[in-house]
């Protein structure tokens, strides 16, 4: 067993250093933000990474902007090579990625920093689990500045302290985790195809044959409930205990897949009770028609929700199934419920009841059903698997990083 010392961060093993970020980056760039002119939505440009773009260890690109080449050629210092550590420093500070190959050539926006890695010195892999760890968010957010809203600022990043075992040993670590984070990116990927397969589908015989079908308002058709929040100054109604009951919020739907099987928030049973709010089943479908309109989902156990919610019951004599109705609002133009600058506020709950709703035939059902509930329970297969990584990675990641566990 190793032997122990006390540092700033804890007690480490003996063989373990602490070293400012500083001294582990090249010179040459070091650690830099990047573009402070804003990024457009034009065709030719010099792409960007912006905040949005950094999750849970990722690069995820969900639109593209761009910056004028005459701007970003005065931001060389960020252009990416492939390699770098990115992390947030405005928002939600600390979200860190490595940048890989595809993106050389890309820049980031002013709310990014760079730091260009010595990889003599280190992995830079180890640095963005390291940076993960309860103890470095905790150093982090002590930094902010909280004027507006959380920023970090380079002169303090540039200080923050590292915990640095032998090179060899960041590298294990760094391929231990990698390797789990790879396998959930994988499953996460093949989950986002087999959805595609199934909106292909379904557009194909629902959306593009649309006028040959009979349709009736989803609330003649489904039990349409919404969510309810108790008063938020009683705070004994909401809790964080896993044994009570989960309350979905409209950024759980946005953090979930298809299933939403996590909440950040709980109610207290006496809180359904006293606040007379609606149960949600296992397998239905919920939708967010308040300000942010259109994320859609199934539960995958007995939940609740706030009142921007609405819950897609299925009625005991339907012959639809919930991947049905999940497909129906995942291809629903919401932006023809009211303009584009209104849509947010205008949509209530008897718009929702409104929706018209296709009813294809009994063999059409017969034929379709089945061919995407196969889709769904693979999705659904795999998120179970990623659910058991991602605690393996967590249960890990700080015995890891702390030497509690040591690798060859």
């Amino acid at each position: 067993m190793s032997e122990w010392k006390e540092t700033d961060l804890g007690l480490l093993p003996n063989d373990w250093e602490i070293i400012t970020l500083e001294k582990l980056v090249n010179e040459e760039r070091g650690i830099s933000y990047g573009v402070v002119q804003p990024g457009f939505h034009n065709e030719e440009g010099v792409p960007i990474l912006r905040v949005n773009n950094i999750k849970d260890g990722r690069i995820i690109i969900d639109e593209v902007l761009r910056v004028d080449e005459e701007i970003e050629k005065n931001y060389q210092r960020t252009r990416l090579r492939g390699g770098e550590l990115l992390i947030t420093l405005v928002g939600n500070l600390g979200e860190c990625a490595i940048a890989t190959k595809e993106f050389e050539g890309w820049n980031v926006a002013r709310a990014i920093g760079v730091i260009d890695l010595n990889r003599k010195k280190v992995n830079p892999e180890w640095i963005k689990y390291l940076l993960s760890t309860t103890t470095i968010k905790s150093i982090i957010n002590s930094w902010a500045n909280t004027t507006v809203q959380a920023t970090l600022n380079l002169k303090e990043l540039n200080q923050l302290p590292i915990s640095l075992p032998p090179l060899p040993e960041q590298q294990s670590i760094a391929a231990i985790l990698s390797s789990l984070d790879n396998k959930i990116d994988l499953l996460r990927r093949q989950n986002q195809t087999l959805e595609q397969l199934a909106q292909t589908i379904f557009k194909q015989w629902f959306v593009e044959n649309k006028e040959n079908l009979e349709t009736d308002e989803v609330g003649n058709l489904f039990d349409i409930t919404i969510g309810r929040t108790p008063p938020r100054k009683e705070g004994e109604w909401f809790t964080e205990n896993s044994s009570d009951i989960k309350w979905i919020s409209i950024r759980d739907l946005g953090i979930s897949g298809i299933y939403v099987d996590t909440t950040a928030e709980y109610l207290t049973s006496e809180a359904v009770e006293r606040f007379n709010i609606p149960v949600i089943p296992a397998n239905t479908v919920v939708l967010s028609f308040k300000l942010t309109v259109g994320r859609v989902a199934i539960t995958t156990e007995t939940m609740l929700s706030n009142e921007a919610i609405a819950h897609f019951k299925i009625k005991a004599d339907s012959p639809f199934v919930s991947e049905f109705v999940y497909l129906f609002l995942k291809t629903f133009n919401f932006g023809s419920m009211g303009s584009t600058s209104s849509i947010a506020d205008a949509v209530n709950s008897q718009m929702i009841k409104g929706i018209e709703f296709p009813i294809p035939d009994e063999l059409w059902i017969e034929k379709f059903q089945p061919s995407i509930i196969t889709y769904f329970k693979k999705i659904r297969n795999n998120t179970k698997e990623i659910q058991t990584l991602t605690q393996l990675r967590d249960s890990l990641l700080p015995r890891l990083m702390s030497g509690k566990l040591r690798v060859g």
